[in-house]
């Protein structure tokens, strides 16, 4: 932050000092310079108690060349009815109304109306101060080659009746969009922004795909065509309030945040590496972390190639290519820059094999499977460069420096928010393994007649394949009260998920047989699609979904939990709904995960 100077007029053919802002309103209308006239952007949505006050911040500017667009994105409450009452002589002022299209296609319908060549924008809770308008008309004068520039402001919180300065002195929004360092609060506020008309006809307005950081978005695009110049004045009062239909209230920051970055990705390393997988049976339905992985090294450039060890059970189609046989073999064919295991004791009877091949490993373990022994061996070897674990088991493994924490991630182009949620429709993705303890999911669906319940089981490898057999018999005793799918291929999964309102996810505690908890992958796409999560707790668990959901440590519990959202407010499912979407995108995007994988792949093939 950077102390604000008082805006002071210097130029209007003469030096000279004002001492009233109606001499410096004369001042202007006399000169001989050519002012330019300002386009004035605000769009509204049921601000009647705050719109008077913005609007007549803006009749009383000292500058006169401007016109205000206020476009009424749909209210519903007395704004029309103000606007109309208190400014309908006012010539300078054009109001248009249109259905709830949202703000993006607001601004953009008063954009293409606009006859200024300077555009500025002012939401309809805020405020300008009384000189901003000559100060950007001057500076824009005073500088012909400037195409945009930006201002302070002072924030009000009226909660607690505080004020503060903002002004960003130092700016970057590559370090926000390309960079990922993490900070979507800074940057440069809509209302502190003012550009030339040209910007908007060259690089276009708001994008109407994107519902919060539209901001963001233009300010971006204008960046990368231009110097964004400051001007140290403060040039608007910004409302910090508590209203539940502001943007801020209603939308999800982070999968907004990975809409505007998916636009301006950089392009990955022109040479593709080459990397072969070594997994168990490949490619098994049940095995979504792999195949997600896979995807999105394909996506970024990587040349896949895989080994299994034998045939899939629940197998699905897939370009990558597969090979069966020696290892030795697949090496040969596939020339990879490098080999990647799933599951420890894969790594375990392989890594003898890639050492003797003189490739480089990395091995990728699951919660299943956590061994401190197998971690020890792999760490001592070699050839394996990094091991990557879950971050709950990263306290366990402290003294082996080779071991990573990698969280499990989502695939965004598969699971994603949707607007039309069943709110009684609870779905579980699973794999037919008894220690995900799917009994307890029919005993609950059993009791919870006002929902419907679906089960995804895929068929697994050896006896545990019988086990969806039983799963079957049992839900045919119980009265059928669990719709069931087995082998539902990826797509069909996912599209099962992002209808349902609820993700319920069972699984045995260590101590009733079942098998440490890992993280598994269908909690992050379930919190993607928006879902709100209940699951059995343990600590981990609670860690993975933060604010997402609720635990339950018996069924009676869990049936509760379910109940008890039968008589959620539309507020509450809107809630709960947006603060999964915004947990997936912060903390499981694949983006936000696996680039640390790869670019240790990259580091290990240079």
């Amino acid at each position: 932050m950077k102390k604000i100077k008082h805006y002071f007029l210097k130029k209007l053919g003469v030096q000279f000092h004002i001492d009233s802002l109606s001499a410096q309103s004369d001042l202007i209308k006399n000169s001989k310079k050519e002012w330019p006239l300002i386009s004035i952007i605000m769009p509204t949505w049921n601000r009647a108690e705050f719109v008077i006050e913005a609007i007549q911040s803006v009749i009383t500017q000292t500058y006169p060349y401007w016109e205000l667009l206020i476009v009424d994105d749909g209210s519903t409450d007395q704004t029309q009815k103000i606007i109309s009452k208190h400014f309908k002589n006012e010539s300078r002022i054009r109001y248009y109304y249109q259905n709830h299209f949202g703000v993006s296609a607001a601004r953009n319908f008063a954009l293409e109306k606009s006859k200024g060549n300077i555009i500025a924008y002012l939401d309809s809770d805020n405020v300008y101060s009384p000189t901003i308008l000559f100060a950007i008309a001057d500076a824009f004068l005073s500088h012909p080659e400037w195409d945009a520039l930006y201002f302070g402001a002072i924030w009000k919180n009226y909660k607690d009746n505080t004020r503060s300065v903002y002004f960003p002195e130092h700016f970057n929004f590559d370090d926000i969009i390309i960079h990922k360092k993490d900070d979507p609060t800074v940057g440069i506020d809509l209302n502190c922004f003012s550009h030339r008309k040209k910007m908007y006809e060259n690089c276009g307005g708001f994008d109407a795909q994107l519902t919060r950081l539209v901001d963001y978005d233009l300010i971006y695009r204008y960046q990368k065509q231009t110097l964004i110049h400051p001007i140290h004045t403060v040039g608007v009062h910004y409302r910090m309030h508590l209203a539940k239909n502001t943007i801020t209230a209603k939308q999800n920051l982070w999968h907004n945040l990975y809409q505007i970055r998916e636009k301006f990705k950089n392009p990955t390393q022109k040479k593709p590496l080459r990397v072969l997988y070594v997994i168990d049976h490949f490619p098994q339905i049940s095995e979504s972390y792999v195949y997600q992985e896979i995807d999105y090294m394909q996506r970024n450039n990587v040349h896949i190639e895989v080994w299994s060890s034998g045939e899939p059970t629940s197998p699905y189609s897939t370009d990558v290519p597969v090979h069966y046989g020696n290892l030795s073999d697949a090496i040969k064919k596939s020339q990879p820059d490098l080999v990647h295991a799933h599951w420890l004791n894969i790594g375990i009877n392989y890594v003898n094999e890639i050492y003797e091949a003189g490739l480089p490993m990395t091995v990728r373990g699951h919660g299943f499977e956590f061994s401190i022994d197998h971690l020890e061996k792999l760490n001592h070897h070699s050839t394996v460069h990094h091991i990557y674990s879950y971050p709950h088991f990263q306290q366990k493994v402290a003294h082996l420096k080779k071991i990573k924490p990698l969280s499990s991630c989502f695939n965004p182009h598969f699971y994603f928010p949707t607007q039309n949620k069943d709110k009684k429709l609870i779905v579980r993705v699973a794999a037919g393994l008894r220690s995900k303890d799917l009994y307890s999911f029919i005993n609950i669906a059993k009791q919870c007649k006002k929902h419907r319940f679906v089960l995804a089981v895929v068929r697994c490898t050896g006896d545990a394949g019988r086990h969806v057999d039983e799963i079957i018999q049992y839900n045919k005793q119980q009265g059928n009260p669990v719709e069931l799918y087995i082998n539902k291929l990826p797509a069909e999964a996912a599209a099962l998920v992002r209808e349902a309102g609820i993700y319920f996810h069972t699984h045995l505690p260590v101590d009733r047989g079942g098998a440490p908890f890992g993280m598994p992958i269908s909690i992050a796409e379930s919190m993607a699609t928006g879902a709100y999560v209940i699951g059995r707790y343990c600590e981990p668990f609670e860690n993975y979904i933060g604010n997402a959901g609720k635990t339950y440590k018996s069924e009676n519990e869990a049936i509760k939990l379910i109940h008890e959202t039968l008589h959620w407010s539309n507020q509450q499912w809107h809630d709960a709904q947006q603060k999964s979407i915004d947990r997936a995108y912060q903390y499981y995007l694949d983006d936000r995960v696996l680039p640390t994988l790869l670019n240790d792949w990259l580091t290990i093939a240079i």
